[in-house]
């Protein structure tokens, strides 16, 4: 179960990162083109979403809850953080 579940999150994470890295030149929510400042926030922020993605992966197949925790983390902390410095480009 906790497999299939990981693998899901990884999935979600994945396109979560991809959806941030394709709108960097792109409209992104409001804005029709993203800062430079802005832009590079995204970048950072799918950048670490494919690493949470991947240590998602290793945790699903190897099956170490401390991993899985770890990576739930991660990307949790990741998209907080990314959400708190959003504010400043609103």
């Amino acid at each position: 179960m906790l497999m299939i579940l990981m693998l899901l999150y990884a999935v979600i994470l994945a396109a979560i990162a991809w959806y941030l890295l394709s709108h960097r030149t792109k409209p992104f929510l409001t804005f029709t083109q993203p800062s430079t400042p802005l832009a590079q926030a995204m970048g950072l922020t799918g950048y670490s979403l494919i690493v949470a993605a991947v240590l998602s992966l290793v945790s699903a197949f190897v099956n170490i809850v401390n991993l899985a925790l770890v990576a739930l983390v991660l990307g949790a902390a990741i998209m907080g953080l990314f959400a708190l410095s959003f504010t400043r480009y609103l």
